[in-house]
């Protein structure tokens, strides 16, 4: 009986992918054969994935030279002070890695974010792995924007890389307590300036002693993760790290 069982679930199963196949979190084609339903995206998509950093800045995540010493940071960071320890960034922010930044943001589009998340860990878990990582969080979405956009990203790339870590993910550790101006339409002086006391811990939070990953989709002046680290150590945490898809340049 139970051979008839199995057998009967395997045929619904193929009955179901043949009438309604998955399709590429990416491009939509239709993922017909077994090796390319093993992925959310077909092997196209795979193929052409935007590229990790190959060699970072220790301080801020950004793409550097080979032989570059960032000890102090690099040519993007040396005069900035941040209150994360180090930033680490899957790519640098090309067109092809902001469009999927975009894509993640559709309610859904929670398979790329689950991808993206993947992807970081296949080019930084060696490097995230090290930094003894207690918790992770997120930079909060004010909740006006959650309720419209139906799903945070960031909390799904955090929940990815938990999983991987071991560690819990705190989701909504952080608070918005105000609406902002979006940060890619002002300069640094002013993005500074747009988080300054925008941001708080939850106070039911027991971050003492602890050592966080805080995640984002983007870091160009740092100014927002700066602003949310700052609450983190203050809140008791021991050290905070971050963690970016995109590391920014050049704005």
């Amino acid at each position: 009986m139970s051979s008839l069982i199995k057998t009967a679930q395997l045929t619904s199963l193929a009955l179901r992918d043949f009438l309604f196949p998955a399709e590429c979190c990416l491009c939509g084609i239709a993922l017909l054969d077994a090796s390319s339903r093993m992925s959310p995206c077909c092997l196209l998509c795979q193929e052409e994935f935007p590229k990790p950093i190959e060699h970072a800045c220790c301080k801020c995540g950004a793409e550097v030279g080979a032989y570059v010493d960032t000890s102090s940071g690099c040519h993007y960071c040396k005069t900035d002070s941040f209150s994360f320890r180090s930033a680490i960034a899957y790519g640098t922010y090309t067109a092809e890695l902001k469009q999927l930044c975009q894509i993640c943001k559709n309610p859904a589009s929670q398979d790329v974010a689950w991808l993206l998340g993947e992807k970081f860990w296949q080019a930084r878990g060696d490097e995230l792995g090290q930094l003894q990582i207690d918790c992770l969080t997120t930079v909060p979405m004010h909740w006006t924007n959650r309720l419209i956009r139906r799903i945070h990203p960031n909390e799904v790339l955090a929940k990815c890389l938990a999983k991987q870590l071991k560690v819990p993910c705190l989701q909504r550790c952080l608070i918005q307590r105000l609406r902002t101006e979006r940060q890619s339409s002002l300069s640094p002086s002013l993005r500074r300036k747009n988080v300054r006391d925008v941001y708080r811990v939850r106070p039911t939070q027991k971050l003492q002693g602890k050592t966080v990953l805080l995640v984002d989709d983007i870091l160009t002046t740092g100014a927002t993760a700066n602003a949310c680290s700052r609450l983190l150590l203050a809140a008791g945490c021991a050290a905070v790290y971050v963690a970016v898809v995109a590391r920014g340049v050049g704005s």
